[in-house]
């Protein structure tokens, strides 16, 4: 029974898939974890510049801290160990946060507000 299911599952899939190719939208048929690696690129926005850093959506924030530190450390904008805080429209973005978590895309701005 389990594999009708089963192949019912993979039926519904396919239908969509094609409903979706046939309304002109590019369609793949693949599990949730699919979305979940999804690189997308945001903006950090702080008072020397913006740089532009590359993540997977299911990441948290703290990789894009990470990166973002690396880069401003290297250009003289963060002392090494010194903490940032991130804000998307005005409202804190937690470090366990991801782009998920905050519907983001890509291509959004992220303000980074380096501690004194």
């Amino acid at each position: 029974m389990e594999e009708e299911d089963e192949d019912e599952f993979d039926a519904e899939k396919a239908i969509e898939a094609m409903a979706a190719r046939d309304a002109g939208v590019a369609t793949a048929v693949a599990g949730p974890s699919a979305a979940a690696d999804e690189t997308i690129v945001l903006k950090a926005q702080c008072k020397h510049g913006l740089v532009r850093v590359g993540l997977r959506s299911s990441d948290p924030f703290r990789v894009f801290i990470d990166k973002f530190a690396r880069h401003a450390v290297d250009k003289g904008w963060l002392r090494p160990g010194q903490g940032v805080r991130l804000q998307l429209d005005g409202d804190e973005v937690a470090a366990d946060d991801t782009p998920e978590t905050h519907d983001l895309e890509g291509d959004e701005v992220i303000d980074v507000l380096i501690d004194s």
